[in-house]
């Protein structure tokens, strides 16, 4: 089973950033933890919600109504 290092003071979207994947965890300084995940996870297209204690991919995130993009130009 693969895991994923979270970096808790780095946040992405709604929770936490995936800082690494590897297939056994090693030792890391705090903050960084290592949480078990699925194999079909990937960083930068997940993320780790500390609330929910879940893995969120970022195509399941539901941007707020009324929210436009920004645009520069």
């Amino acid at each position: 089973m693969p895991y994923a290092l979270i970096s808790p003071q780095e946040k992405s979207h709604d929770g936490q950033r995936i800082a690494q994947l590897a297939g056994q965890p090693f030792e890391v300084a705090e903050p960084l933890f290592w949480k078990e995940c699925s194999v079909d996870l990937y960083y930068g297209v997940w993320f780790y919600d500390p609330q929910t204690d879940q893995f969120v991919n970022v195509s399941q995130v539901v941007e707020p109504s009324g929210s436009e993009p920004n645009v520069i130009g």
